[in-house]
């Protein structure tokens, strides 16, 4: 039998072993359910590893997790949820958040900030083009004239005000 082998038998026979640095595991066996518990030198519960028929579990009660990679946290669940006390931010070089079926909802108890370049609210118009580009390149967009509407403007609304103005425009 290995030295870890030993280790662990003497665990699950004992339920607890002393650590060096004054924590202690835990292990509890209930039916064929597993829990192993670091706790701390204080006797607060660090990590708790539930083993179960369905995989394990892990519950850090921790101050500070960090996570370093040097290429990609991925994360694939049926759901994903944090809920932070005071703040949670994502800071990225570039951000999307997508969803392929559903809703996004945004909800503030006070306001809601947007700050951008541009802001573009269900806008299909093109990007403009910056001043230095036309300058430097003689860069321009299509005009007015060259887009043509894909909804007649009647199938929008029916003022007829609204279809005239709308109709003149193109």
């Amino acid at each position: 039998m290995t030295m870890l082998g030993e280790r662990l038998e003497r665990l699950e026979r004992w339920g607890t072993m002393a650590l060096p640095s004054g924590r202690s595991i835990e292990v509890q066996r209930t039916g064929s359910h597993e829990t192993l518990r670091v706790v701390g030198n204080g006797g607060r519960v660090e990590l708790t590893v539930h083993l179960t028929d369905a995989g394990p579990k892990l519950v850090f009660e921790a101050a500070d997790i960090e996570l370093h990679a040097a290429h990609t946290v991925s994360v694939a669940c049926e759901r994903f949820e944090v809920q932070a006390r005071e703040e949670a931010r994502i800071v990225a070089q570039q951000a999307a958040i997508e969803t392929t079926a559903g809703d996004i909802a945004l909800r503030a108890n006070d306001n809601v900030v947007v700050v951008g370049e541009q802001i573009r609210l269900n806008c299909d118009k093109p990007d403009e083009i910056p001043p230095w580009m036309q300058e430097e390149f003689a860069a321009r967009l299509a005009s007015a004239a060259d887009l043509t509407p894909s909804i007649p403007a009647s199938d929008i609304t029916g003022d007829a005000d609204v279809v005239t103005e709308f109709d003149r425009a193109f």
